[in-house]
Formats: C-alpha cells, sequence, structure tokens
C-alpha cells in the first residue's frame, strides 16, 4: 500500500468516527493553545525584559533619606532598611554627593542628583482639556518651562551631547555659578534662530548665563524613562542649573538635595553592585538612607511571573495528557471495533508493519489537526492579550514548530500502543469473529 492511499484510508477512519475524532482534537488543541499561548507571553516579557536590563533606567539605583518613603511601597516592596534603627532622619546634602564621588564604589559609572520642576512662561488663566497625551505634552512645552536642577555627571549618564559652548563643572557647583546649559528644544524656544551662548536668562528674579546647548544621544525606544527626569525627550527641551544655584527661597541656604541617583556600569552585575553599595551605605549611614530602583524588584517580579508560567504550563500539561490517554482510549476502541476488517486485510495481503503504519498515521493526523486548531486559538488568544495590553504579541516560527511537534510526538506515543496491539491481531482468529 502506498503512503498515499494510507492517509487516504486514516483519513477515511478519521471520518467514519466523526464526534470521536473532534473530541481528541479539541482535547490535542487546547493543550496546545495554551503552551503556545504561555511561550507566547514568555517571548514578549523575555523581550521587553532584555530591552530594558542595560537602559538606563534599570541599571539607576537611588538613594533618598528612609523618612522620605518611597513610590515603591504603593506597589506593596517593602524599603530595603540599611543599618541599625535608633538613628534620626537625615537630609541628603551635597556633602554626600561629595562622598560618594571621592569613594567611587567598584562599578559605578555616574552619581548624579536632580530635582526636576516647570516653571510657567507665562500667566495661565484656565487648564484646557486634552484628547490625548501628546495633546497634553505639547500644550505644557508652550506654557512652561522644564527647569533641572543637577550636577555635573547628568550629562555624561543621559547621554547629552554638547552642540555649542560647554556644560557646567563641579567649580560651578561648589561656587553655586548663575550658569545654565540649555537643552535644543528649550534654546530654540526661548532664542529661536539666535545664538543663545552668553545670553541671560530670567529664572526666578536671577539672572544666569547661557553656556551652552546640549542634545541626548539616547534611543527613546529603549529608554521608558529617565529617572527623575521623565522621557527622553524632556532632556532635550530642559533647562539646567547647578543644584543649589537656583534657591526657592532666597534666605534658605542649606545644602539639602533630594536624592542621589548612581548608575552602574553596563557590565556590572546589577545585583552585586547593590549588595556593595547597600553595605556601604549601612556602615555609613546605618538606617538613616534607603535604595530602591527598578533592579530592586525585578527578580521579585520575575520569580512571580515565572511561577504564574509553570502552573500554566502544567494544566497544559495535563489538557494534553487527558488528551493522550482518550487517544489511546479511543484508538484501541478502534482497533477491537475493527478487529474482523483489520482480519480481512491481513488475509488479503497486508502485513503487520501496514496495519501498524495505519494506525500510526491515523493518530499522527489527529495530532496535526489537533496542533492547527491549537495554533489557531492560540493566535486568537494573544491577539485578544494584544488588545487588551494595547502591545504586539505574536508567537514565532519556532514556537509554532514547537506547537506542532508537541501535538504529533504526544499523538505518536499514545498511539503506539494501539497500533502494536492492531498488528498482532490475528487474521484466522479475526475472521471468525461476528
Amino acid at each position: 500500500m502506498r503512503f498515499r492511499d494510507k492517509i487516504r484510508w486514516s483519513l477515511r477512519q478519521i471520518r467514519t468516527r466523526i464526534l470521536e475524532s473532534l473530541l481528541i482534537v479539541l482535547g490535542i488543541g487546547l493543550g496546545v493553545a495554551v503552551i503556545c499561548s504561555v511561550l507566547g507571553l514568555m517571548d514578549f516579557y523575555s523581550t521587553s525584559t532584555q530591552m530594558y536590563t542595560d537602559s538606563l533606567y534599570f541599571r539607576t539605583l537611588e538613594i533618598i533619606p528612609t523618612s522620605r518613603g518611597s513610590s515603591m511601597e504603593t506597589r506593596e516592596k517593602a524599603l530595603v532598611s540599611l543599618g541599625q534603627s535608633d538613628q534620626e532622619p537625615k537630609q541628603l546634602t551635597l556633602e554626600d554627593y561629595y562622598a560618594l564621588q571621592e569613594v567611587r564604589l567598584e562599578g559605578t559609572q555616574h552619581i548624579w542628583s536632580v530635582r526636576r520642576f516647570d516653571e510657567a512662561v507665562q500667566e495661565i488663566d484656565d487648564y484646557p482639556e486634552f484628547k490625548s497625551y501628546e495633546e497634553e505634552r505639547q500644550w505644557r512645552r508652550d506654557n512652561y518651562q522644564t527647569v533641572i536642577l543637577t550636577t555635573p555627571d547628568i550629562f555624561a549618564a543621559t547621554q547629552l551631547k554638547v552642540l555649542d559652548g560647554d556644560v557646567f563643572r563641579e567649580t560651578d557647583l561648589r561656587e553655586r555659578n548663575k550658569v545654565v546649559v540649555m537643552g535644543k528644544g528649550a534654546a530654540e524656544k526661548q532664542f529661536a534662530e539666535e545664538d543663545p551662548i552668553g545670553k541671560e536668562l530670567m529664572l526666578k528674579d536671577n539672572f544666569y548665563t547661557v553656556i551652552g546647548v546640549v542634545e541626548t544621544q539616547l534611543d527613546p525606544e529603549k529608554e521608558i524613562y529617565i529617572p527623575n527626569i521623565g522621557n527622553v525627550e524632556d532632556l532635550n527641551y530642559a533647562i539646567y542649573i547647578p543644584y543649589l544655584s537656583y534657591n526657592f527661597n532666597n534666605d534658605d541656604q542649606e545644602d539639602n538635595i533630594d536624592s542621589l541617583n548612581i548608575l552602574a556600569n553596563p557590565e556590572e552585575e546589577i545585583s552585586n553592585y547593590y549588595g556593595r553599595l547597600r553595605d556601604y551605605l549601612g556602615q555609613m549611614y546605618g538606617q538613616q538612607l534607603t535604595v530602591q530602583g527598578y533592579s530592586i524588584y525585578q527578580q521579585e517580579t520575575d520569580d512571580q511571573i515565572g511561577a504564574l508560567q509553570k502552573a500554566i504550563g502544567i494544566f497544559a500539561s495535563i489538557s494534553l495528557l487527558i488528551a493522550a490517554v482518550n487517544i489511546l482510549n479511543l484508538m484501541m476502541a478502534r482497533v477491537f471495533r475493527r478487529y474482523k476488517h483489520i482480519g480481512v486485510s491481513t488475509a488479503i495481503g497486508a502485513s503487520r508493519n501496514d496495519i501498524f503504519k495505519l494506525f500510526i498515521y491515523e493518530a499522527l493526523l489527529l495530532g496535526f489537526f489537533g496542533s492547527i486548531i491549537g495554533l489557531g486559538l492560540a493566535f486568537g488568544a494573544l491577539q485578544l492579550l494584544s488588545n487588551f495590553m494595547g502591545t504586539e504579541l505574536s508567537l514565532s516560527a519556532i514556537k509554532i514548530l514547537i506547537g506542532i511537534g508537541i501535538a504529533l510526538v504526544t499523538s505518536l506515543i499514545f498511539g503506539l500502543y494501539p497500533a502494536s496491539q492492531a498488528a498482532k491481531i490475528n487474521p484466522v482468529d479475526a475472521l471468525r469473529t461476528d
């Protein structure tokens, strides 16, 4: 019997018991659908996580006074307390910044402090309603000026390239010089096509001299957020001032700063670096300071997602196992129902090998049809999730092959026993049955 004839025979047998066949196919399809959907979600999560692992957002740790609390508390993430618990709350100052700069822990790339606020460029009587976030952001750029009080390392950390003039230095920070560096968009907004270098800018009743124009080289597709600043584009529309050169209160001479950002080297394992930083701060400040950062709770998130994926995978495997047992039972039932038919086929020249292959082909066809249905269900589920999450979820070619492979292997393994039993049927005994 030729291969094509064996396939036709198997298809005919499937059509003969169409309800049984549909149950088998549906069981396999559900198992494949769940497994492929989980694989698609794993692909998305892995790709998203990998994209941000080397980003500024992921590699930045923030040091804040413990008394301030943290936005992580809203995620039910306990703050990391350092050292003893009997010390008074502390306020960060520039001296702490200088101390960290001097120590320069192994693996440190940049250290900076930043405080952002938006200053209205004109009197605003009414706050309009916006149709989109982009419309609101453009309105704010037109009516507000983003001011960033910072330290010199921010220019290197955020890859702000000098287009004209220069950036301010540590001496400007220490001496509180009234100088500003402008983002390219801010310079165009304030001075149009004029050269801003050397011009004066009025901020908070003080004149500041423009010494440089910069533009970030960060990839906006990769850097989802710049700590304490916002989006990548915000860097180009901000003006940068040495931290304490801008006084909110003219009589306020304290050197307090909000926080310290520390960027780890790209080749540094962030968890190891965090451990060194925590140990150092614990020795120097006790429980007065807290370290927070995306990378601190990322491992916990990975563990939770991994546990969820395992649970779903187990559910899918059970579903597939049930389908496989159904294949075994239904295929055995088919063998018994075709007992005499198998005897006739053997009597007219079909070999045991032919009988074995016929049942194997039938099982594989059921598995193949099940995989097609399963993949269709998986694509539909991922499309629904894509619409719900507002992102693109899909199955790669390798995941499609894995889904088909799982269905075929499952069908093959649980079709071997019925096929072997059919091949062992004695034609004489089979022909004697009614």
